[in-house]
């Protein structure tokens, strides 16, 4: 089984005021040894959320909501969504979020 890393410039923005200003225990935002957010904290609300400046408006997000997971792609000098794809586990809907940033990555390396 394959090890996925987050990418690099993915932050998790909270979703959820709920968990705002909670103390260390089972209710604060966790994240895997890998460096994304687990699942318990993206079934509290919190999204990953990929946005580097060379991109020039793209906005990559994974969050979990409906008993899935989402992942869209969003541009924002033509607001447009790009794509948004749904995956039943989280390791297809990281999958995807990774290739859509290598792909944005690609994309403005070489424009």
């Amino acid at each position: 089984m394959t090890t996925l890393t987050a990418p690099k410039n993915c932050n998790a923005y909270e979703q959820e005021s709920h968990l705002r200003n909670v103390p260390d225990s089972v209710n604060a935002t966790g994240y895997t040894p890998e460096g994304w957010l687990n699942e318990y904290s993206l079934m509290c609300g919190y999204k990953e959320d990929w946005d580097a400046e060379n991109t020039l408006g793209t906005n990559i997000s994974l969050w979990y909501e409906h008993e899935h997971y989402h992942v869209r792609r969003y541009d924002f000098n033509i607001h447009e969504r790009i794509f948004w794809h749904c995956f039943d586990n989280v390791t297809e809907a990281r999958e995807c979020f990774l290739d859509a940033v290598e792909k944005a990555n690609i994309r403005f390396q070489e424009g």
